[in-house]
């Protein structure tokens, strides 16, 4: 565990860039980490867990020299802490008006799953190396456990309260192409 400990500790080494920036009440944060930081920390940790992870040190570091950008970063959005979230003001008259703060929650965590499901799912064929893909770490319960975590945890960039009292969010990472960090989340403890 000290070493998904200190992998994690790296991952939260990712220093942030310019100061916040608010939007209302959305809080905006620009976080960068080299990527060399990540594929030598991804590889301490191959290395040490040959068992439990997915790909050697060595297709570690062939990967990571096909990595697209020598560094890794993202803009993060989120409502603050315990924002009761609700349809926007223009939309009082949508049928979302009258549903209770605790089932508005319990809708939007159905579609955070939802959305880690798809996610996870559109990412599968991605290769990791020595023909093993994505897909085979997820069939590891702790890794695809953790990984759903980890997405369904992200800020969420978009709602939408829809008027059939269906909602859709956006999480960050939004796209597939931000998996291509992938590696690094599926140790993340």
């Amino acid at each position: 565990m000290k070493l998904e400990d200190d992998f994690l500790k790296t991952l939260q080494s990712a220093e942030q860039v310019g100061d916040p920036r608010w939007v209302k009440s959305t809080c905006q944060v620009q976080l960068e980490i080299p990527a060399t930081r990540v594929s030598y920390a991804l590889r301490q940790f191959a290395d040490a867990n040959p068992k439990k992870s997915p790909l050697t040190g060595l297709e570690i570091d062939r990967a990571a020299r096909n990595w697209p950008q020598p560094v890794f970063g993202a803009t993060g959005s989120a409502a603050g802490s315990g924002a009761d979230i609700r349809p926007r003001a223009d939309r009082v008259g949508s049928r979302w008006a009258s549903v209770p703060a605790d089932i508005r929650q319990r809708a939007l965590d159905d579609a955070a799953a939802d959305a880690a499901h798809r996610v996870m799912a559109s990412v599968k064929d991605i290769p990791l190396g020595d023909k093993k893909t994505v897909g085979n770490a997820f069939a590891d319960p702790q890794i695809s456990s953790r990984v759903r975590n980890w997405i369904t945890s992200r800020p969420m960039s978009r709602v939408d309260f829809q008027d059939n009292l269906d909602v859709e969010i956006a999480l960050w990472p939004p796209s597939r192409a931000s998996f291509r960090r992938l590696p690094r989340d599926i140790t993340e403890p």
